[in-house]
């Protein structure tokens, strides 16, 4: 089903739906953010190892860093998510499009021996859209999920910046290199109450609004893997 959609178009659906057109406009648009417990910064290939001290201390910083594995063990979190949410919320077709953003690769910049950039680039290129354009392509949620995976992981690498707009539910959802995903909509409560009653069943991610500037994690019964580690950990403390 994967068709080219003109810029112009895109356009249109954007300020029908009330969703901001480029960055002055979309910091005005309502919106929350849904994002991993691990906040990585632009994915794996900067990680070199935690840096561990005398006593057992070890430094984490503000963001998460972890290895290739770690991070698509995340992925795969994210993307069970959208499944549930895109199911529930009824939502058949996308648009991927750069559409606030000027270019479909972070800062402009394409860097060619990197994957995710060259699939992107070919994926741009079967339909005819050229770099820089704000050309989008009509994504099947069903038929064209490795499409819809390619988007979600480069903006969590930090190599791409492609949106997925939602025209039925007006909605534009934008993903970034700290493992969030922003869903911009004038439909703000209908969204949010929906999104959290799905997160109940993802104890791994996380609700911002910013708004209130309020992150929620729902409380949920831990992973059978996390419980040992905590139990681990209370059996070195004691005496």
């Amino acid at each position: 089903m994967e068709m080219k959609v003109r810029s112009k178009e895109i356009e249109r659906i954007l300020r029908n739906s009330g969703i901001g057109r480029d960055w002055d406009e979309i910091d005005k648009t309502p919106s929350f953010v849904v994002h991993h417990m691990h906040k990585w910064d632009h994915g794996y290939c900067e990680w070199w190892g935690t840096k561990v001290y005398e006593g057992g201390i070890y430094e984490t910083g503000d963001w998460f860093w972890g290895t290739r594995r770690s991070f698509y063990a995340d992925f795969q979190d994210m993307l069970s998510f959208f499944s549930c949410y895109f199911q529930v919320a009824r939502i058949d077709t996308c648009i991927a499009a750069p559409c606030w953003q000027y270019h479909q690769f972070e800062f402009g910049r394409f860097v060619p021996e990197n994957d995710i950039c060259e699939e992107t680039y070919l994926l741009l290129r079967e339909h005819g859209i050229r770099k820089g354009e704000r050309s989008g392509i009509l994504l099947d949620i069903r038929n064209d999920q490795a499409s819809i995976e390619l988007v979600l992981e480069g903006g969590f690498r930090g190599y791409t910046t492609l949106c997925l707009l939602c025209p039925e539910r007006q909605l534009l959802l934008t993903p970034d290199h700290h493992f969030g995903v922003t869903f911009y909509t004038q439909n703000l409560h209908q969204e949010e109450s929906v999104v959290k009653k799905i997160l109940e069943e993802f104890p791994s991610l996380c609700f911002w609004n910013k708004e209130t500037r309020g992150r929620l994690m729902f409380k949920r019964r831990k992973p059978q893997r996390q419980r040992h580690l905590n139990n681990k950990r209370t059996a070195l403390r004691r005496p």
